[in-house]
């Protein structure tokens, strides 16, 4: 399993179009999980990511209180249950083949 990290603070809008292209991956949803890690944000980060998790029930939130990346990817892998951790910032579009393609070299490598 992968498990893609997204690091968020205040970002909403920017993490709505980030969730959508996560959620139409070519990959199967029970290969990977899409975690959103909320770094303090007062806008509708939370909001957004629960809305997008009823149709995408392989994206779940997380909320970090102390600001700072270091401390959001930190507590992403900590709350990642893939064998392996992308990380992808919140104002990327992933390709919808994105994590297929990381897939397949994670089975070429191992």
């Amino acid at each position: 399993m992968i498990s893609v990290i997204v690091c968020t603070h205040n970002r909403a809008d920017l993490l709505r179009d980030l969730l959508e292209t996560l959620g139409k991956q070519t990959l199967a949803p029970t290969h990977y999980e899409v975690l959103v890690i909320d770094n303090a944000s007062t806008d509708q980060t939370r909001a957004v990511t629960m809305t997008l998790s009823q149709r995408y029930p392989h994206m779940h939130y997380c909320y970090e209180a102390c600001v700072g990346l270091s401390h959001a990817r930190n507590r992403g892998w900590q709350e990642a249950k893939g064998d392996y951790v992308a990380y992808i910032d919140d104002d990327c579009k992933a390709p919808p083949e994105w994590l297929a393609v990381a897939q397949e070299i994670i089975e070429t490598v191992a």
